[in-house]
């Protein structure tokens, strides 16, 4: 099937939440018939995981990032803290924590690395909620070759963007993942119904989320970070919509403008990174 728009996204999984309620009831009542109380209640659980991530599934590349990001956090904390629950700098600068100086000596894997790390508990519990709720349906509209590119690209393209301070988080891959879905929306906003409705709620998600995101702590959250990884999602997400039918007008302007973003932004960082003394502000 060829997704033309996202009216038709809409359609494919409206069906497919008829097919999994229908295959979910039937579930149950051959459950309740011969006395399974444990499916009845795995059912349930996976209800629930699928009203708070939409798209959830066990075999997902997500989902192994994100048991990988409270692994990598409790590791942390385990080994090392400053206070509860709040890893010290030092290990995370050992676990690999995006610190310029070290970054521009040549650890260039710390603009990677750093999204899995995050300074305390409020951060990752955030961070992988924030990834899980809007992640699952991206990895299931582009596949885990697409997701994947996604999700390292907008983790360095953000680290790139990062000030002169230590950061880590997964934050910057939320906003990647933002990016795509404005992306997939500016596409298809000339075939959409109830514009207006749909824009409101657009717009109170997005400053509820950036508000939080933007603001919290202060000037120790890494706005410029956040800024690249968005940047980078709304790139890759017009290209990865290249082959859909019924383009708007402005195509050809997106596709290209998308393609000098996502080579001009590493271009322009990355003598910065690595000829500029940037110092670390932990």
């Amino acid at each position: 099937m060829v997704v033309r728009t996202l009216s038709d996204l809409r359609k494919e999984d409206e069906q497919r939440s008829r097919d999994m309620e229908t295959a979910e009831t039937r579930s149950t009542d051959s459950s309740l018939t011969s006395g399974d109380s444990t499916s009845v209640r795995r059912t349930t659980a996976l209800r629930v995981l699928e009203l708070l991530f939409p798209y959830f599934r066990l075999r997902s590349l997500l989902l192994l990032i994100s048991i990988a990001d409270w692994a990598v956090f409790i590791t942390t904390l385990a080994i090392d803290s400053e206070m509860p629950l709040v890893p010290s700098t030092s290990i995370l600068v050992t676990f690999g924590a995006n610190v310029p100086p070290l970054v521009a000596k040549g650890q260039v894997w710390r603009l990677l690395t750093a999204s899995f790390l995050h300074a305390n508990l409020l951060h990752v519990a955030f961070n992988v909620f924030f990834q899980m709720r809007m992640g699952f349906g991206i990895e299931r509209r582009y596949g885990y070759l697409k997701f994947a590119m996604l999700y390292a690209a907008s983790a360095i393209y953000g680290n790139l963007l990062s000030a002169a301070a230590l950061f880590c988080g997964a934050v910057k891959v939320g906003f990647g993942m933002m990016g795509v879905e404005i992306a997939e929306l500016a596409l298809s906003w000339h075939r959409l119904q109830h514009r207006d409705r749909l824009l409101t709620n657009i717009v109170s998600f997005f400053l509820l989320m950036g508000l939080f995101a933007f603001t919290l702590n202060g000037g120790s959250i890494d706005q410029m970070g956040h800024l690249g990884g968005l940047i980078c999602g709304m790139s890759l997400g017009f290209l990865f919509n290249k082959d859909m039918q019924e383009k708007p007008r402005w195509w050809n302007f997106a596709f290209w403008g998308s393609i000098f973003l996502l080579i001009a932004l590493p271009g322009s960082c990355i003598p910065v990174v690595f000829a500029v003394d940037r110092g670390c502000a932990a």
